[in-house]
C-alpha cells in the first residue's frame, strides 16, 4: 500500500470499474445482492490457484468399483481459511463476509492502510482476526496467510503468529513454517517456535530450521548440543559470521558484538533476548513496526530507544507502561527536568522524557496535575497524544476536579475522552462548564460539547452547542472535518436533516464512495469496513478528506459499528480542534 496510495490515486483503476459495475448493479445493491467489482471471466493465461496449505487434495483416482459395489470417491477435506482467533461479541461476526466475493476480499485486505490512528488500527485488527465463514466464490490466495501478512505489516506480530498457527503446521512447506517461526519469535513465544522443528520435517531440514535448533538448544540450557549443531553447520558451509557472534552473545558473552552490517531479524532478536543483550542502537531507528516491541523488550536505554517507544506508541503497539519505562530509563539531570517543567510544551522526545520524570517525582497532586497538563499540550493531531492520554489516564481518574484546576479541565476532559473513559471525562467537563465565565475556558466549551455528545450526552441545550460545528462550520479543512463529525449527532424534534455529505477536497475517489455506500446498504460488513478504512487512509480520521470521513463514519454506523464510529469521530474531533 505504499507507492500507489502515496499518489492519491491508488484506487483510480478500481474506480473506473466501480462506476461501471455499480451502475449496472444498483438494483442488486438495494436488495443486498453483492456487487461484482471485477470481470467474472477467468484469465486463461494465469495458472490455476494453489491449494491452501490446510487443504488435503482428493485422491488421484476413485476407489476401483467391483461388481455389485457402489463406487466410492474420497472427499476433499474442507478447511475454512477465514477462521480466526476472535469469536463472539469481540469479533465482527460469523457473517463478516456474507455477500462479498472472495476476489474482492483478496484485493482489498492488502490495501488496509498503516494509519497512526488507534481507532482505525483497532478496527483493522478486529476485522483481520475475526473468525467467519469465507467469502463467496473461488480465489487465488490463502486468507489465513493474507490476513497474517497484513497484521504483520501493521506491526501485530503476536496476532500474525496466532492466525498463522491455525493452519495445519505439518502440511506447511519450509518457507511458510519459517514465516510462522519468525512471527512466534517476534511475539516472544520461543517455545512455540521451537516446537515447529518437531512438527514440520521440511522446516527442520531447512537452514532456517537448523539455526533455530541452535537457539532452542541454548534456550533449554543444552550448550553442548548448540555448539555441536553450529560446528555441523560450519562444516556444511551453512553458517555465517553473524551466527557465531549471535551464539556467543546468547551464551552470555559480554565482549562480543554483532557485525556492523547485521540487520535485525526475528532470529537475531531472539538470540539477543536469550543473552539479555542490547541491540545495536541503529536498529531502533530503522526497524519495521512488527520488530519494535521485541526491540523495546531488550535492555537498552538511549534517546533512540525513547524515539522507538514513541513510534510504537503512536501505532498502539505497546502498553503505556512500556513507554513509561523508556522515559524512566533515560538519565536526565535535575536542571533539565526543571527546564522542561518551565517549558510551555514538550516539543522533543528528550523534553518529554524530562517532563515525565518531573511528573513522577512530584508528590503534590496539584503541582503534578499542572505538569501532566503540560505533557498533554502538544499538537492535537499528533497520534502520540492518544498514547500520552492513556499514560496519564489513571492519575486523572483519581484526581479530584477541584476549582484550583479549572483551567486544566478542558485538557483533562479531552485526554480522558481520547483514552476511552467518558465517565471520568464528564467530571472535568462539568468543572469547565461551571467556569464558563473564564474566556479561555469558554472558547473550548463547544469542542467539549461535541465530544460529550459523541460519547452519549443527551442534554438538548448542550448538544445544540455541539451542532454549531455543522451549522456554522469554519471555512477550513479542519472545520469541514468537524462538520463531518457533527453530522453524527442526533437531531432535535423538528430539526432539518443536513443535506449531502461535505464535498470531497479533490482526493477522494468518487467510485470508492459509491462502493462504500453500496456495501453498507447491503450490510456487507467486511466489505464496508475495508472500504471505510481505505477511504480514511494513511493519515487516519485526523487528516483525511472531509467527504471521505463523512462517508466512512456514515457507512460504519449503518452496519452497526457504533463504538468504532464514536472512537474514530472523537479522534477526528480532537485532532481538528474540538
Amino acid at each position: 500500500m505504499s507507492g500507489c496510495r502515496a499518489e492519491r490515486l491508488c484506487l483510480s483503476g478500481l474506480s473506473a470499474v466501480l462506476l461501471l459495475t455499480l451502475q449496472v448493479a444498483a438494483a442488486g445493491a438495494q436488495t443486498g445482492a453483492p456487487t461484482p467489482l471485477f470481470p467474472a471471466q477467468p484469465d486463461e493465461s494465469t495458472p490455476p490457484p494453489q491449494a491452501s496449505p490446510g487443504v488435503v487434495p482428493p485422491a488421484s483416482s476413485a476407489t476401483k468399483p467391483t461388481a455389485g459395489s457402489i463406487e466410492a470417491t474420497p472427499l476433499e477435506e474442507i478447511v475454512n481459511d477465514a477462521i480466526g482467533p476472535l469469536e463472539g461479541p469481540d469479533s465482527l461476526g460469523q457473517d463478516l463476509w456474507r455477500g462479498t466475493s472472495r476476489s474482492l476480499a483478496e484485493a482489498l485486505i492488502p490495501q488496509i492502510p498503516s494509519a497512526g490512528s488507534p481507532a482505525a488500527r483497532g478496527l483493522a485488527r478486529r476485522l483481520l482476526l475475526t473468525s467467519a465463514r469465507p467469502p463467496e466464490g473461488s480465489g487465488s490466495a490463502d486468507l489465513i496467510l493474507l490476513r497474517a501478512d497484513r497484521l504483520l505489516g501493521l506491526g501485530y506480530a503476536g496476532d500474525a503468529a496466532e492466525l498463522r498457527s491455525l493452519a495445519p503446521v505439518g502440511r506447511m512447506d519450509a518457507i511458510r513454517a519459517g514465516q510462522l517461526a519468525d512471527a512466534l519469535l517476534l511475539a516472544g513465544r520461543i517455545n512455540h517456535a521451537c516446537a515447529l522443528i518437531d512438527q514440520n520435517a521440511a522446516f527442520a531440514a531447512d537452514p532456517a530450521g537448523e539455526r533455530l535448533s541452535v537457539l532452542c538448544a541454548l534456550h533449554i540450557g543444552d550448550r553442548d548440543r548448540a555448539y555441536f549443531l553450529f560446528d555441523l553447520m560450519r562444516e556444511q558451509d551453512s553458517a555465517d559470521p553473524t551466527l557465531g557472534a549471535a551464539i556467543a552473545i546468547a551464551d552470555g558473552a559480554t565482549d562480543r558484538s554483532l557485525p556492523e552490517d547485521a540487520r535485525p531479524t526475528p532470529f537475531l532478536l531472539a538470540m539477543l533476548a536469550e543473552g539479555k543483550a542490547a541491540p545495536p542502537d541503529r536498529w531502533l531507528g530503522s526497524a519495521e513496526p512488527a520488530y519494535l516491541p521485541a526491540l523495546l523488550a531488550l535492555p537498552v536505554a538511549s534517546e533512540t530507544r525513547v524515539a522507538a517507544a514513541e513510534r510504537a506508541a503512536r501505532l498502539a503497539l505497546l502498553d503505556p507502561a512500556v513507554l513509561a519505562a523508556a522515559y524512566q530509563g533515560l538519565k536526565i539531570e535535575t536542571k533539565e527536568r526543571e527546564a522542561a517543567a518551565a517549558s510551555p510544551r514538550p516539543e522533543t522526545p528528550r523534553r518529554r522524557v524530562a517532563l515525565h520524570q518531573a511528573v513522577q517525582q512530584t508528590a503534590d497532586p496539584i503541582a503534578r496535575a499542572r505538569l501532566v497538563r503540560q505533557a498533554l499540550e502538544f499538537s492535537r493531531a499528533d497520534p502520540l497524544l492518544a498514547a500520552t492520554a492513556r499514560l496519564h489516564a489513571p492519575f486523572l481518574r483519581a484526581l479530584a476536579p477541584v476549582q484550583e484546576l479549572a483551567g486544566s479541565a478542558p485538557t483533562f476532559a479531552r485526554a480522558l475522552f481520547l483514552a476511552g473513559d467518558p465517565e471520568a471525562a464528564r467530571r472535568w467537563v462539568a468543572l469547565a462548564r461551571a467556569n464558563a465565565a473564564d474566556p479561555g475556558i469558554a472558547a473550548r466549551l463547544p469542542g467539549l460539547a461535541l465530544l460529550s455528545a459523541l460519547a452519549g450526552e443527551t442534554l438538548p441545550a448542550w448538544n445544540q452547542v455541539a451542532r454549531t460545528f455543522l451549522e456554522r462550520p469554519a471555512p477550513t479543512p479542519e472545520g469541514a472535518r468537524l462538520a463531518a463529525v457533527a453530522r453524527l449527532l442526533p437531531l432535535d424534534a423538528g430539526a432539518v436533516q443536513p443535506g449531502a455529505a461535505p464535498p470531497a477536497g479533490g482526493f477522494f475517489d468518487p467510485g470508492l464512495g459509491l462502493a462504500l455506500r453500496n456495501a453498507a446498504a447491503a450490510r456487507r460488513v467486511g466489505e464496508t469496513v475495508l472500504f471505510a478504512l481505505i477511504a480514511i487512509g494513511d493519515g487516519g480520521p485526523a487528516s483525511t478528506d472531509a467527504g471521505a470521513l463523512a462517508e466512512a463514519l456514515t457507512a460504519l454506523r449503518r452496519i452497526g459499528l457504533e463504538a468504532e464510529v464514536r472512537d474514530l469521530a472523537i479522534e477526528a474531533a480532537i485532532a481538528n480542534g474540538a
